[in-house]
């Protein structure tokens, strides 16, 4: 059984009882990078830029997948420098 939460989040309860808990919208992004690429031979690159929210023992899963399908994450930051994009320092 599925239980749609808010923002996309989503509880999915086995046979046994068990819950996973998983982020629809979080887990999309990365398999639309593959899609991009396997139809258009286009190269994305997907950061998101999270607060402390996704540091919760539950959506460990789901940066474990993020990371395993080479997508990043950060948390409070955008990531200005790692995109290529000016960030005010004089370095």
């Amino acid at each position: 059984m599925i239980e749609k939460g808010k923002g996309g989040a989503n509880t999915l309860t086995g046979k046994a009882g068990s819950e996973v808990f998983f982020n629809q919208k979080l887990v999309a992004r990365c398999f639309k990078k593959h899609e991009f690429y396997k139809y258009l031979e286009l190269k994305v690159e997907y950061v998101y830029a999270l607060n402390n929210w996704f540091k919760k023992p539950v959506y460990k899963d789901v940066l474990d997948y993020i990371n395993s399908v080479n997508c990043h994450y950060k948390f409070n930051e955008l990531p200005l420098a790692w995109l290529g994009l000016p960030t005010g320092s004089t370095k």
